[in-house]
C-alpha cells in the first residue's frame, strides 16, 4: 500500500479514537459538574440525544464548533492542534523536480529512495528523497515555492534531528521568486544550510557525503 494511502487510513483511525476519547472526557466533565444531558442540551439549544451521541463517540460527523460549545458548557476549553505527520500531497511541478533530480543522482550511482520513512516506530514522517551509497545517507527535501523560511525550514530540521541524518539538502525549484526568497532570508538560512549548490552537486556527482546541509536550485532540464 502506498505511504500516502496508508497515512490517510491511519489518520481516519486516529480521528475515530480522538472522537471517542473527547466524548468520554466531556461526559466525565458533565457528571463532575452534576449536570444531566438534558440540562446541557437546553443550554446549547440541542436535543439530549445529540449530546448523548457525542459523549458516546457515536456522532461521526461531530464538528469542532460542537466540541468547543459542549466543552464550554461543562467547564472545559477545547483546543485543536496540528503536528508534522506523514508525506504530503505533491503538485505536478514538484513531482517533476523530484524525478529529474532522482535521475541525476541515479546516473551518478546512488540508490534512490522516495518518501523514505523516519526510522522511528509509529512516526509517519518521511524524507522526500534519500540517497544511499554504502554507509552514506543524504536526505533531500523539495520545495516548489519557497515563501516562509522559518515556517518551511523548521519542520525539516526537526525531521533531520529526529532521524539522526548528518546531511540535509534543500532542493528548490530554480525560479527568480525562490532565489529572491533565499536572499531575503539572509544569514539565518545560510547558517542552517551553509553549503552552496556547487559544493552539494559536486559531492553528489562524486558519490560522497556533502558533509553538511546545503541548498540546491534545480531545473528539471538539468543533466
Amino acid at each position: 500500500m502506498p505511504v500516502r494511502i496508508r497515512a490517510v487510513d491511519e489518520a481516519r483511525g486516529r480521528a475515530r479514537t480522538a472522537i471517542i476519547e473527547l466524548g468520554r472526557a466531556l461526559a466525565n466533565a458533565r457528571r463532575s459538574a452534576g449536570a444531566s444531558q438534558a440540562a446541557v442540551a437546553r443550554a446549547l439549544g440541542w436535543s439530549a440525544s445529540r449530546v448523548g451521541r457525542i459523549e458516546r463517540g457515536a456522532r461521526r460527523s461531530v464538528t469542532l464548533e460542537e466540541l468547543a460549545c459542549l466543552a464550554a458548557v461543562v467547564g472545559l476549553h477545547f483546543s485543536g492542534r496540528l503536528f508534522v505527520g506523514g508525506p504530503r500531497l505533491r503538485d505536478a511541478t514538484q513531482v517533476g523536480t523530484i524525478r529529474s533530480y532522482r535521475a541525476f543522482a541515479a546516473a551518478n550511482g546512488w540508490e534512490c529512495r522516495i518518501e523514505e520513512p523516519l526510522p522511528i516506530t509509529g512516526d509517519l514522517r518521511a524524507f522526500d528523497l534519500v540517497l544511499r551509497s554504502g554507509p552514506i545517507s543524504v536526505a533531500h527535501e523539495f520545495v516548489s515555492r519557497f515563501r516562509d523560511a522559518q515556517g518551511q525550514v523548521r519542520p525539516l530540521l526537526v525531521k533531520q534531528r529526529d532521524a539522526g541524518v548528518a546531511s540535509l539538502v534543500l532542493v528548490l525549484r530554480d525560479t527568480a521568486e525562490n532565489r529572491r526568497a533565499v536572499r531575503e532570508a539572509g544569514d539565518q538560512l545560510i547558517d542552517l544550510f551553509p553549503l552552496p549548490a556547487r559544493a552539494v552537486l559536486a559531492a553528489i556527482r562524486a558519490r560522497r557525503d556533502p558533509g553538511g546541509n546545503g541548498i540546491v536550485f534545480w531545473r528539471s532540464s538539468e543533466p
